[in-house]
Protein backbone atom coordinates (compact mmCIF):
# COMPACT_ATOMS: atom_id res chain seq x y z
CA UNK A 1 0.00 0.00 0.00
CA UNK A 2 1.50 3.54 -0.79
CA UNK A 3 -0.20 6.62 0.51
CA UNK A 4 1.15 9.92 -0.69
CA UNK A 5 2.94 12.16 1.97
CA UNK A 6 0.83 15.41 3.35
CA UNK A 7 4.45 15.72 5.46
CA UNK A 8 6.50 19.09 5.16
CA UNK A 9 7.91 20.62 1.91
CA UNK A 10 11.06 18.49 2.54
CA UNK A 11 8.94 14.94 2.37
CA UNK A 12 7.05 15.97 -0.19
CA UNK A 13 6.55 13.75 -3.30
CA UNK A 14 7.94 10.60 -1.28
CA UNK A 15 5.75 7.91 -1.36
CA UNK A 16 5.36 6.45 2.42
CA UNK A 17 3.91 3.11 3.19
CA UNK A 18 0.95 2.98 5.95
CA UNK A 19 3.43 2.97 8.86
CA UNK A 20 5.13 6.36 7.55
CA UNK A 21 8.18 4.74 5.67
CA UNK A 22 9.76 5.94 2.72
CA UNK A 23 8.91 3.20 -0.33
CA UNK A 24 11.24 5.58 -2.63
CA UNK A 25 13.88 6.99 -0.44
CA UNK A 26 14.94 10.81 -1.37
CA UNK A 27 18.59 10.56 -2.93
CA UNK A 28 19.92 13.87 -1.71
CA UNK A 29 22.25 16.12 -4.50
CA UNK A 30 25.15 14.23 -5.23
CA UNK A 31 24.76 11.29 -2.27
CA UNK A 32 23.38 8.30 -1.35
CA UNK A 33 20.14 7.54 -0.10
CA UNK A 34 19.42 7.50 3.29
CA UNK A 35 20.00 4.07 4.99
CA UNK A 36 18.70 1.91 7.98
CA UNK A 37 15.98 -0.35 8.15
CA UNK A 38 12.43 0.68 7.56
CA UNK A 39 10.46 -1.11 9.96
CA UNK A 40 6.79 -1.62 11.11
CA UNK A 41 5.75 -1.41 14.60
CA UNK A 42 6.36 -4.67 15.81
CA UNK A 43 2.54 -5.36 16.57
CA UNK A 44 2.06 -5.04 12.88
CA UNK A 45 5.00 -7.05 11.66
CA UNK A 46 4.39 -8.40 8.09
CA UNK A 47 8.14 -9.51 7.82
CA UNK A 48 8.86 -12.69 5.40
CA UNK A 49 10.45 -14.14 8.63
CA UNK A 50 7.27 -14.12 10.48
CA UNK A 51 5.29 -15.82 7.07
CA UNK A 52 7.81 -18.47 5.61
CA UNK A 53 10.02 -21.42 6.28
CA UNK A 54 13.34 -22.02 5.54
CA UNK A 55 12.67 -26.07 4.16
CA UNK A 56 16.33 -26.02 2.89
CA UNK A 57 19.08 -25.72 0.62
CA UNK A 58 20.42 -27.42 -2.85
CA UNK A 59 24.12 -28.60 -2.83
CA UNK A 60 25.45 -29.35 -6.40
CA UNK A 61 27.50 -32.46 -6.43
CA UNK A 62 29.76 -34.34 -8.66
CA UNK A 63 28.43 -37.65 -7.93
CA UNK A 64 24.98 -38.13 -6.15
CA UNK A 65 26.30 -41.49 -4.99
CA UNK A 66 29.15 -39.94 -3.33
CA UNK A 67 27.41 -37.26 -1.62
CA UNK A 68 24.83 -39.99 -0.66
CA UNK A 69 27.33 -42.18 0.94
CA UNK A 70 28.62 -39.58 3.14
CA UNK A 71 25.29 -37.45 4.19
CA UNK A 72 23.18 -40.78 4.18
CA UNK A 73 25.78 -43.31 4.90
CA UNK A 74 27.93 -41.57 7.39
CA UNK A 75 26.31 -39.05 9.15
CA UNK A 76 23.06 -40.35 8.57
CA UNK A 77 20.37 -38.28 7.27
CA UNK A 78 16.88 -40.02 5.83
CA UNK A 79 16.84 -40.33 2.07
CA UNK A 80 13.68 -38.90 1.30
CA UNK A 81 14.15 -38.86 -2.84
CA UNK A 82 16.78 -40.86 -4.70
CA UNK A 83 16.84 -40.12 -8.35
CA UNK A 84 20.60 -40.79 -8.92
CA UNK A 85 22.31 -40.28 -10.56
CA UNK A 86 20.51 -36.62 -11.35
CA UNK A 87 18.76 -35.90 -8.05
CA UNK A 88 18.86 -36.95 -4.15
CA UNK A 89 16.63 -35.19 -1.00
CA UNK A 90 17.59 -36.24 2.42
CA UNK A 91 15.25 -34.72 5.48
CA UNK A 92 17.04 -33.69 8.57
CA UNK A 93 14.81 -33.50 11.86
CA UNK A 94 11.93 -35.06 11.26
CA UNK A 95 9.03 -34.28 9.27
CA UNK A 96 9.33 -30.56 11.10
CA UNK A 97 13.11 -30.33 9.88
CA UNK A 98 14.52 -28.95 6.68
CA UNK A 99 16.38 -30.56 3.49
CA UNK A 100 19.41 -30.96 1.90
CA UNK A 101 18.60 -31.14 -1.71
CA UNK A 102 21.82 -32.96 -4.35
CA UNK A 103 22.03 -32.01 -7.68
CA UNK A 104 24.16 -33.33 -10.43
CA UNK A 105 26.54 -31.45 -12.34
CA UNK A 106 25.50 -32.75 -15.55
CA UNK A 107 22.03 -31.34 -14.66
CA UNK A 108 22.59 -28.47 -12.68
CA UNK A 109 24.68 -27.61 -16.57
CA UNK A 110 20.82 -28.07 -18.28
CA UNK A 111 19.81 -25.15 -16.03
CA UNK A 112 22.92 -22.89 -17.72
CA UNK A 113 25.25 -23.25 -13.65
CA UNK A 114 28.64 -23.59 -14.44
CA UNK A 115 31.12 -25.60 -12.10
CA UNK A 116 32.10 -24.00 -8.94
CA UNK A 117 35.89 -23.78 -8.03
CA UNK A 118 37.32 -25.70 -4.65
CA UNK A 119 37.83 -22.13 -3.08
CA UNK A 120 33.97 -21.50 -3.69
CA UNK A 121 32.55 -24.51 -2.27
CA UNK A 122 34.74 -24.47 0.51
CA UNK A 123 33.50 -21.24 1.96
CA UNK A 124 29.67 -22.44 1.72
CA UNK A 125 28.82 -23.91 4.71
CA UNK A 126 26.40 -26.65 5.62
CA UNK A 127 25.49 -26.07 9.52
CA UNK A 128 23.89 -28.28 11.59
CA UNK A 129 23.82 -27.92 15.50
CA UNK A 130 23.17 -30.75 18.65
CA UNK A 131 23.14 -30.43 22.36
CA UNK A 132 26.23 -33.13 22.58
CA UNK A 133 29.20 -32.36 20.63
CA UNK A 134 31.45 -33.96 22.31
CA UNK A 135 29.17 -37.16 21.95
CA UNK A 136 28.36 -36.46 18.38
CA UNK A 137 32.14 -35.89 17.28
CA UNK A 138 32.62 -39.59 19.02
CA UNK A 139 29.51 -40.90 16.75
CA UNK A 140 30.58 -39.31 13.57
CA UNK A 141 34.15 -40.96 13.88
CA UNK A 142 33.32 -44.03 14.65
CA UNK A 143 30.80 -43.96 11.37
CA UNK A 144 33.76 -42.87 9.71
CA UNK A 145 33.42 -39.16 9.19
CA UNK A 146 36.67 -37.33 8.89
CA UNK A 147 36.91 -33.58 10.41
CA UNK A 148 39.06 -31.19 9.36
CA UNK A 149 38.87 -29.10 12.72
CA UNK A 150 37.57 -31.20 15.86
CA UNK A 151 35.30 -29.67 18.52
CA UNK A 152 36.65 -26.45 19.77
CA UNK A 153 35.63 -23.26 21.17
CA UNK A 154 35.39 -20.49 19.29
CA UNK A 155 33.31 -16.90 20.90
CA UNK A 156 30.29 -17.34 19.85
CA UNK A 157 29.85 -21.29 19.79
CA UNK A 158 31.59 -24.32 20.24
CA UNK A 159 31.87 -26.55 17.39
CA UNK A 160 33.79 -28.87 14.39
CA UNK A 161 33.94 -29.30 10.90
CA UNK A 162 34.31 -32.00 8.18
CA UNK A 163 34.31 -31.71 4.21
CA UNK A 164 31.86 -33.42 2.15
CA UNK A 165 33.14 -35.44 -0.87
CA UNK A 166 32.49 -31.87 -3.10
CA UNK A 167 34.73 -30.01 -0.33
CA UNK A 168 31.52 -28.26 1.21
CA UNK A 169 32.14 -27.32 4.76
CA UNK A 170 29.81 -29.20 7.37
CA UNK A 171 29.77 -27.34 10.51
CA UNK A 172 28.49 -28.79 13.74
CA UNK A 173 27.80 -26.78 16.76
CA UNK A 174 26.80 -27.26 19.90
CA UNK A 175 23.27 -25.73 21.10
CA UNK A 176 21.25 -23.80 18.99
CA UNK A 177 23.18 -21.53 16.62
CA UNK A 178 23.80 -17.63 17.61
CA UNK A 179 22.42 -18.75 20.95
CA UNK A 180 25.52 -20.15 22.36
CA UNK A 181 28.34 -18.03 23.32
CA UNK A 182 31.52 -19.50 24.64
CA UNK A 183 33.49 -16.79 26.00
CA UNK A 184 36.48 -18.65 24.47
CA UNK A 185 38.97 -15.37 23.27
CA UNK A 186 39.76 -16.00 19.01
Amino acid sequence: MSVRSSAPAALAGIDLDRWGNTLAPARPAGGCPPTGPLRPPPEESTTVSDTVRFEGLTLTVASITAALAFYHGKLGLAVEVDAAPDFALLRIGGRQGGTIGLLSEAQARTDGAVASTPAQKRAIHVEFSCDDLDALHAALLARGVVFHQPPHDEPWERSMTAFDPDGYAVEFAQGRRGHNATGARP
